[in-house]
């Protein structure tokens, strides 16, 4: 779709809106139960090699799903000990864990922040509290109260979909705990579950430009890298076409070669196979090596756009 703002959405509006189904229904399927803490790291490092041994891009992100699924269940149960970086798990595993294991812990604690978030720095590998932090962003927005709060919590009052009953939280007491870079991963994760509310990438940017309770930068970067994996079946399109003139352009940009650079750091050798040389790919490249050489992913802040 070309428009006076650039073309925002190379892949149809209904092809991406009928994707946007495969990641809720990993999200919202458990898992078997889990026998013990060597059978989460077993289960997630076959998810690891399962995701290396794909050549689709699509394959790869589902894998990336089911983990962050997996690592929900893992906290939920048994979640009561060592950090994530000291049971065993990849370091290509780490960062999607943090995701899963955030969604648990905002459960657990309600959004009381006085338990949630020593919850979250006791359970992250070091470096990894950023990824926790986002995914606290994405619960957060999930439940605000509106028509998609309204869906979610129908479906699991009838039992369709796992759904946590909670309070919806105070943005500021939450956000009052964190600094810069922790408000602006919040963003992200916002931004990131306000894609699934929106028809389309240009409909969840124009969403994002008009909160003033969050950075719209990081915002508007969350709901790309989401647009992006949900549509990993066209990714050379995605990464070439994609674009937005004007204010949001750069956090456009950003967006999917966060993108990338994650996808790469779950699945190494996934950006030389992907057929397609561009800016965007080569820019994922350089980031790719320098996380290789410092042994981890940064999290999405480090290189947001800033105000």
């Amino acid at each position: 779709m070309t428009t006076q703002s650039g073309q925002v959405d190379p892949v149809s509006w209904w092809r991406a809106w009928a994707r946007k189904i495969t990641p809720i229904r990993i999200v919202c399927r458990r898992p078997p139960p889990l026998l013990s803490r060597d059978d989460f790291v077993e289960r997630a490092t076959a998810l690891v090699q399962r995701a290396r041994s794909r050549a689709a891009a699509h394959e790869k992100i589902e894998a990336l799903w089911e983990l962050e699924t997996l690592a929900a269940a893992f906290v939920r149960e048994r979640g009561n000990g060592s950090s994530l970086g000291e049971i065993g798990l990849p370091p290509e595993a780490l960062p999607i864990a943090h995701a899963g294991m955030a969604v648990a812990a905002v459960e657990s604690s309600r959004f009381e922040r006085s338990a949630l978030m020593p919850r979250l720095e006791s359970l992250s590998a070091l470096g990894h509290v950023g990824f926790a932090y986002e995914s606290l962003g994405a619960v957060m927005e999930l439940y605000r109260r509106d028509w998609f709060h309204v869906v979610v919590r129908t479906a699991g009052v009838v039992g369709a979909v796992p759904f946590v009953p909670l309070h919806t939280p105070r943005s500021d007491a939450i956000l009052s705990c964190l600094g810069a870079d922790g408000r602006r991963l919040v963003a992200h994760g916002r931004g990131r579950v306000a894609y699934f509310k929106s028809r389309t990438l240009r409909a969840a940017i124009a969403a994002g430009s008009r909160r003033a309770d969050l950075d719209r930068f990081a915002s508007v970067q969350g709901a790309t890298f989401a647009h992006t994996l949900v549509n990993g079946r066209d990714l050379p399109a995605m990464v070439t076409a994609t674009a937005a003139d004007g204010e949001f352009a750069a956090a456009v940009s950003r967006g999917q070669v966060v993108a990338l650079t994650f996808l790469e750091w779950f699945s190494p050798g996934f950006l030389d196979a992907l057929a397609c040389r561009c800016p965007l790919v080569a820019a994922a490249h350089a980031e790719a090596s320098a996380n290789r050489a410092r042994g981890f992913l940064q999290p999405f802040a480090s290189g947001m756009v800033a105000r």
